[in-house]
């Protein structure tokens, strides 16, 4: 299954929320909202998406093996945050 290339603005919570599923998200653009993407349980891999809200921008659950690349997370709170017991593979995320 994939998320991708959606437009999310404005949004109230995540503007993306999954848990429990080995899901691609990918090519979405996140902005203006509270938080960007939140991720519970699972695999998902999570790539090329840029997201500016003004809470968390990426936020890695704790049963969560996610794969996060590639993704641009501007001016936000928490640009990415991993919760202890979580185990993400990160890599050439750009935070400003």
């Amino acid at each position: 299954v994939e998320i991708r290339s959606n437009t999310i603005t404005d949004n109230v919570g995540a503007g993306i929320w999954l848990s429990g599923a080995d899901t691609t998200i990918t090519g979405n653009t996140i902005t203006g909202g509270s938080d960007g993407i939140q991720l519970g349980a699972g695999s998902p891999t999570v790539i090329d998406n840029t997201v500016e809200v003004g809470g968390r921008g990426i936020w890695v659950g704790a049963t969560s093996t996610a794969i996060v690349a590639g993704n641009t997370v501007c001016g936000t709170e928490a640009s990415i945050h991993v919760v202890d017991g979580a185990e993400p593979t990160m890599g050439d995320n750009e935070l400003c």
